[in-house]
Order: C-alpha cells, then sequence, then structure tokens
C-alpha cells in the first residue's frame, strides 16, 4: 500500500498523543497555490513508545493514500453533492431560486458541525503514523 509522507516538528507531547507542525519544504516555495495554504499545517498523531520521542525533535509523518483519499471526500466531495442535491431538490419542489440558495448555503455549517461532532471517530478510520527521517 502506497503512503504520504510529510516532514513535521514534534511541538507538544500530552499522555499519547503528539501535535505536529508540518515543515514546509523548497516544493512549496515553488507550488502556484502557495498562498492558500495555512501558514502553519498542525495535526496530532497517536504515539506507540512515548519515550523515543521528544518536543522538538523532526520526524516524518505516514498517512496511505486510501485514507487520504477518504478525508479528501469526507472534506470536500461529500458536502459538494450533498449541497447540490439540496439545491435541486429546494428549486424542483419549492420553485424559488433565493430559497433555494439560501437553504443550500445553510447546509454548509451544519455538514461541518456534524463533521466536527463525529471528528473523533473519524480520528480511528484516518490513521496518522509517526516514523523516524
Amino acid at each position: 500500500m502506497s503512503q504520504i509522507a510529510h516532514e513535521a516538528t514534534i511541538v507538544d507531547i500530552k499522555q499519547d498523543i503528539a501535535t505536529l507542525e508540518i515543515v514546509k519544504t523548497e516544493a512549496c516555495n515553488s507550488c502556484a497555490i502557495k498562498n492558500l495554504c495555512q501558514q502553519k499545517k498542525t495535526l496530532q498523531a497517536k504515539l506507540d513508545n512515548r519515550q523515543s520521542y521528544k518536543i522538538g525533535q523532526t520526524v516524518n509523518v505516514y498517512i496511505a493514500e486510501k485514507q487520504a483519499v477518504t478525508a479528501i471526500f469526507f472534506a470536500y466531495i461529500l458536502p459538494l453533492i450533498l449541497v447540490l442535491f439540496v439545491l435541486f431538490s429546494v428549486l424542483y419542489f419549492a420553485d424559488s431560486e433565493l430559497l433555494a440558495a439560501i437553504i443550500a448555503l445553510i447546509v454548509f455549517p451544519l455538514y461541518y458541525f456534524g463533521l466536527y461532532c463525529f471528528g473523533k471517530k473519524l480520528q480511528n478510520v484516518l490513521e496518522v503514523r509517526i516514523g523516524q527521517p
């Protein structure tokens, strides 16, 4: 199974969870959409052996490509499909473009709030692993 790897720095360790900051590479500087990225990308990963990691240490972060595609699906594709479905459904039944647009736009915050609420369950599905560089 192929994996996506990034270099990261450990910025905090609490119990068996490490908070990591993704290290920007030279490729980021030449990227056409570098301004759209966040300045600091942080994520959390479960540690298998807490004693072997220290704050400030550089590590590699791995995620399986299949899991990355799953994350993209939940973050971008599913909400788009949901909004389009709601938009066209309301247009079909209510015949009001303004009402359809308002209801479709309300779907976004509701969806992302639900995603936030079920985030703990998704963390079990989307496993981030840490390894030595």
